[in-house]
């Protein structure tokens, strides 16, 4: 006897990842594994891949890409990737994406007088345009995909005022705003779209930030929880957004914070 498809799993759902070999892009890849999906793991360092790949482990499969999402060239090679349904089952369309997470980006913490125009240039390439040019070339192969989903990851940064790094707030935002929109705009092809904010979470991306105590000390302060977050609680958070548990889920952006953003005197 067949057993009955749970819509906590994958079951061999095709998903994409973005920024796949560390932080929560790892954590993301080793979720979806664990639950049955056949991941395309994308990311630029080809050796760091390769050994998230490796340490995944569970019903699912992974493929490495080595692309750089934010280029055109990076993207291009990702689609091609995607057409080439080496994973595909059996008269299952090979061009077919069933769920998406966009998780490339980056920051730099200065105030915005500071700024450089090449930084400027970088910061908006990384985390806004390089995000919105994939999404249209995925569109169609979104359409085509089973219950589909994309999650885009944002940051509370985008919710809340923080010391330092307005241009990448504010990128933040509009990846918010951006799922609130497409959620309208592809929900009759039935294409859910959601957005997640985390806090700070334990990822290579602030591991010298959280080295200073003192800055530790002030993060932990004004989480309601006390702690900073690891990379696979904000995972799993983003793997309950694209499960078909959350069909009814779009348009929204859920804060994984510790209380960040509720936070009260």
């Amino acid at each position: 006897m067949a057993r009955e498809r749970s819509p906590w799993e994958f079951d061999g759902r095709r998903v994409l990842i973005t920024g796949a070999s560390r932080g929560i892009g790892r954590a993301l890849l080793e979720e979806c594994v664990r639950l049955g999906a056949e991941v395309i793991a994308v990311a630029r360092e080809e050796e760091t891949l390769g050994e998230a790949i490796r340490t995944a482990t569970g019903r699912g499969s992974a493929r490495a890409v080595r692309a750089d999402a934010t280029t055109a060239a990076g993207r291009a090679t990702i689609i091609a990737a995607l057409e080439a349904g080496s994973d595909a089952t059996p008269g299952e369309d090979a061009g077919s994406l069933d769920v998406a997470f966009l998780n490339v980006g980056t920051n730099v913490r200065k105030p915005l007088v500071e700024f450089t125009e090449t930084e400027l240039d970088a910061l908006f390439a990384t985390n806004q345009r390089g995000t919105l040019d994939l999404l249209r070339a995925l569109h169609p192969h979104l359409s085509r995909g089973r219950s589909p989903s994309v999650v885009l990851i944002g940051s509370v940064a985008g919710i809340q005022g923080i010391r330092t790094g307005a241009p990448y707030a504010m990128t933040k935002a509009a990846l918010h705003q951006l799922a609130r929109v497409l959620a309208g705009e592809w929900g009759p092809a039935g294409i859910r779209v959601n957005a997640l904010a985390p806090w700070y979470t334990r990822t290579p991306l602030v591991a010298e930030l959280l080295a200073d105590p003192e800055v530790h000390e002030a993060i932990v302060a004004r989480t309601p929880l006390g702690r900073i977050a690891e990379p696979e609680e904000v995972a799993r958070a983003g793997v309950f957004l694209a499960l078909p548990a959350a069909s009814f889920v779009t348009g929204t952006t859920l804060t994984v914070d510790g209380g960040f953003c509720a936070y009260t005197w």
